[in-house]
């Protein structure tokens, strides 16, 4: 709920509930989102990619990986937001200055998930390529990167370029920060780390010309922007389960490419909204799940509520869920997933209010 808003009679009852929230066990979780990656069915369809190694590393070591997941949002800034504050904010707050409330939430202000992982005795640190969520807000235990303001002025740029097109290095070295927070983490210390990396973005989220003309190198050479990423998260998850074998680990994307689909003038043919929102989930639970909300996994705005209804062993929360839509700011504000499935025709919503 956006800062200044009255909530509604369902909202006081959600916030009710989340503050009864109260888990039987209290593993480490750890937050693991490739920026971008798409699903492995996205990946064979679009990028003629198969994926089933990767995944049966994953499944050696414990994961159930979930074809059918969508983001809620075809951005970093809304997605995120959405999953944290586990409340969708139809990208109306994602324009202009609203873009400084979605950061607060995400870095720990209002943020639902936060607090209540708070409220169950949990200390919170985030472990960024680049400060583009946080923007130097930092409500949690720790926020990092914690650059100068010469080098967030230099990370701007990065991330105004899409994190890929300058030549400068990287002034952050997010995969080694990682391993040093596994490292220092001991199982059972009550720890949510949320590792956001860039190592599978895409560079051609945008309709404007010259992103349309990088689709055809863009197209052949994400392949090996997967693996890559696949080294690093197998390597990742390998690390945290031999320190901490007992350790919830949820990988998941934030968003498609934008990249893998043939473009059409409106952009909501079923390929463009597969591309842009059906996305990688893989979950390592622990040994007290038995599968029961498998079915039941549908989209990031209420991805936590399952992960809570598991640690609490109560599901309370999964009644306060909100919809399983996805939403895509395009000429005017578009539902495209209704209840986890593609529309055959998208809604808009509302009016545009700001030209993509």
């Amino acid at each position: 709920m956006p800062d200044g808003d009255t909530p509604t009679a369902e909202e006081k009852v959600a916030m009710d509930t989340y503050n009864r929230v109260r888990f039987k066990f209290k593993p480490n979780i750890y937050l693991i989102v490739p920026d971008s990656y798409p699903s492995n069915p996205v990946l064979k369809r679009f990028f003629s990619f198969d994926n089933r190694s990767f995944n049966a590393e994953l499944e050696q070591l414990g994961f159930r990986v979930y074809d059918r997941y969508f983001s809620s949002y075809s951005t970093s800034l809304e997605s995120m937001h959405s999953m944290f504050s586990m409340n969708h904010n139809y990208c109306r707050k994602s324009m202009g200055q609203g873009t400084l409330g979605l950061r607060a939430v995400i870095a720990g202000r209002k943020n639902n998930v936060i607090d209540i992982l708070k409220n169950n005795g949990y200390e919170s640190i985030y472990v960024h390529e680049t400060d583009y969520l946080v923007k130097g807000n930092c409500f949690i235990k720790r926020c990092l990167p914690s650059l100068t303001t010469f080098e967030r002025l230099l990370n701007n740029l990065k991330n105004f370029y899409f994190f890929r097109v300058l030549v400068a290095s990287r002034l952050y070295d997010v995969g080694a920060e990682m391993v040093g927070q596994i490292d220092r983490t001991c199982p059972g210390s009550q720890r949510f780390i949320y590792k956001h990396f860039m190592d599978a973005h895409s560079n051609v989220k945008s309709y404007e010309k010259h992103y349309l003309n990088k689709l055809d190198v863009f197209r052949k050479n994400y392949p090996k922007q997967i693996r890559g990423t696949n080294k690093i998260l197998v390597a990742e998850a390998s690390r945290i389960i031999a320190k901490d074998p007992t350790a919830i680990v949820i990988i998941v994307a934030d968003h498609g490419t934008w990249g893998g689909a043939e473009r059409t003038p409106a952009g909501l043919s079923e390929d463009e909204i597969l591309d842009k929102f059906n996305v990688f989930l893989a979950i390592r639970w622990g040994s007290a799940y038995h599968g029961q909300y498998d079915t039941s996994i549908k989209t990031g705005v209420n991805l936590f509520r399952f992960i809570f209804a598991y640690l609490g062993q109560d599901e309370s929360i999964i009644r306060t869920k909100t919809a399983d839509d996805s939403y895509l700011r395009l000429k005017g504000i578009w539902k495209t997933v209704e209840d986890g499935k593609v529309m055959r025709e998208p809604k808009c919503i509302c009016a545009a209010t700001h030209k993509s």
